[in-house]
């Protein structure tokens, strides 16, 4: 029990302390973070949620919706599919069986930001470019689920095949 409380107590110093190596938004994306604001200021202080502010002012800052489509599909794969969930997949824990949990909980975070503002900010930027592109891709943005592969596979093709219209 102790030592579990020990290493909850050193993750989060070290959470802390990695917290102020994180480039802030504001720098990285000054335009696409300004209208973020505007939509979440919850963006500005939330560091549970980074990945999809950092993804969303990327996509408020693109030159074109089929450009900010690309940064959404990219972060979808990278948060959902990418490196929790093949460490959750593979087994590749380090010696703690609660590893597992860590791994499924940052996937579970990642999907339910990706949710709240990812998800929201691309259709923003869907509804305020009125295009046949925007117009089907809303369609298909409609019927995502961020935890299916299979859903994730329809995206990206509905995309492609937009885009060689």
């Amino acid at each position: 029990m102790k030592s579990r409380l020990l290493t909850v107590l050193f993750l989060s110093l070290l959470l802390v302390g990695c917290a102020g190596m994180l480039p802030e938004i504001q720098e990285t994306n000054p335009s696409g973070y300004n209208k973020l604001m505007n939509i979440f200021p919850s963006c500005k202080v939330d560091l549970k949620n980074y990945a999809a502010c950092l993804a969303s002012s990327k996509m408020l800052e693109a030159e074109s919706p089929e450009k900010a489509t690309v940064i959404f599909i990219s972060h979808w794969e990278s948060e959902v599919f990418g490196y929790t969930k093949r460490k959750q997949q593979s087994g590749e824990y380090r010696s703690d069986p609660l590893d597992a949990g860590v791994y499924g909980k940052l996937r579970t975070d990642s999907i339910n930001a990706m949710k709240t503002i990812s998800i929201p900010v691309l259709k923003k930027i869907y509804l305020g470019t009125k295009t046949e592109y925007t117009k089907n891709m809303l369609n298909f943005l409609s019927l995502v689920d961020l935890n299916s592969q299979s859903s994730f596979n329809s995206f990206r093709k509905a995309h492609d095949r937009e885009l060689m219209k």
